[in-house]
């Protein structure tokens, strides 16, 4: 007779949901985090980019560290996020590091965050997106003016990041049922 957890369904459509022998080995995690950074820069970078919805685009790497946070905890990814924002800020020609620094603070926000997580309901996901988007965003452009794009001070980048967070909260669900078919069991799932 089939065990309780073998009986389950190998998909589901609550990204939360996780299986207690979906646990991968150390290399194959960080393997698929470094494909996950490939893959997302060349995404965001030429397919997303021109994505707009009222002259908004998404940035769905806040809510890819918030998904490797939440599957890996805080440590891997604030490498996840440092390595996508580097590589953001190579692609899209803005100050070295600062996309890299936001990116690496949400990813240990939403590291700290998931491990007081009791149980964590569908709902939680795309709340998360939106968090997660809103702080990203508003950290890049307080960091950009500390370094001296004082431009990025109007109502139309408070509008933009609005706009992005919205957007990333729809596209939540499925970045994380993504991220979660590479990395496998939550953080959680092995304390």
């Amino acid at each position: 007779m089939d065990s309780p957890s073998r009986s389950r369904s190998r998909f589901t459509l609550d990204p939360l949901a996780s299986r207690d022998d979906m646990d991968r080995s150390p290399i194959l995690r960080w393997g698929a985090i470094a494909f996950l950074v490939l893959i997302g820069l060349l995404l965001e970078t030429t397919i997303f980019s021109s994505w707009r919805l009222f002259n908004a685009a998404p940035t769905f790497g806040y809510v890819a560290v918030a998904g490797v946070a939440y599957y890996a905890g805080a440590n891997t990814a604030m490498v996840f996020g440092f390595f996508a924002g580097l590589g953001s800020d190579i692609f899209y020609r803005t100050p070295l590091g600062v996309t890299a620094l936001s990116m690496m603070l949400c990813g240990v926000l939403v590291g700290v965050i998931q491990t007081g997580m009791m149980r964590p309901t569908p709902l939680a996901v795309p709340l998360l997106g939106l968090m997660v988007s809103l702080i990203g965003n508003t950290v890049y452009i307080l960091i950009s003016i500390i370094v001296g794009f004082e431009s990025l001070v109007s109502i139309h980048s408070f509008y933009a990041v609005l706009l992005t967070s919205l957007m990333n909260m729809v596209a939540s669900p499925f970045i994380f049922l993504f991220i979660k078919q590479f990395i496998g069991a939550p953080a959680w799932k092995n304390r």
